[in-house]
């Protein structure tokens, strides 16, 4: 199992939480299988907007969002290869 700092220093979380920060989905699209990019692209903009409505609340479409992430990824590219392909660097 990993630990927190393993995940938070995951180029995937790290791509996701900038893709959040910005609204920008390219920054996590690279990540995902193509056929997932409109689920997310979805998903990330009901983060972004519920982050803006609610700025002092907990966001639970954020939270949605990042397990969706790695979800994605990892049943693509398999679990022990969290963070390691990229959507063109698939083997």
């Amino acid at each position: 199992m990993k630990s927190n700092d393993d995940i938070s220093n995951n180029p995937v979380i790290s791509a996701a939480k900038r893709a959040l920060e910005t609204g920008d989905a390219q920054h996590i699209l690279v990540w995902v299988p193509e056929e997932s990019a409109n689920t997310l692209k979805n998903l990330l903009e009901r983060a972004c907007c519920e982050r803006t409505i609610r700025k002092d609340a907990h966001n639970r479409t954020a939270d949605w969002y990042f397990e969706t992430v790695n979800r994605l990824h990892s049943r693509h590219y398999g679990p022990e290869n969290m963070g390691i392909f990229r959507r063109e660097e698939k083997r």
